[in-house]
């Protein structure tokens, strides 16, 4: 019994040190953009969908263009909207294109575009 317990807590320490590792390789580094999901809108085609976006703008799976924002819907008239952002400062739309509004909400799965 007394030779298992040392074996055991190295295998203990080792398995720490491995979780350690593994905990920090999956992080992304400092500054770099994460994957998120997100409405989605393109500049080029007009298209809305729901998505994944890291850095923006983004590639298009309808057009191909690197014209894809994060969207926003007018509460006012419904209009979805991208939301195009300046790097590292976040940006907000004034007011809608259509309408004039200036207050945005994020679009229900309803108000985009079907894949």
């Amino acid at each position: 019994m007394k030779s298992i317990t040392p074996i055991f807590l190295i295998l203990i320490i080792i398995g720490c040190g491995v979780w350690l590792f593994m905990r920090n390789a999956s992080k992304p580094a400092p500054g770099e953009t994460v994957m998120h999901s997100a409405p989605l809108k393109c500049t080029a085609c007009g298209k809305s969908w729901a998505g994944e976006i890291g850095e923006v703008p983004g590639k298009c799976p309808f057009c191909g263009e690197q014209t894809v924002w994060e969207a926003l819907k007018c509460a006012k008239c419904g209009e979805i909207i991208p939301r195009i952002t300046i790097p590292k400062f976040g940006a907000t739309p004034d007011k809608c294109p259509k309408c004039g509004g200036t207050h945005f909400v994020f679009p229900e799965p309803k108000d985009l575009d079907k894949p």
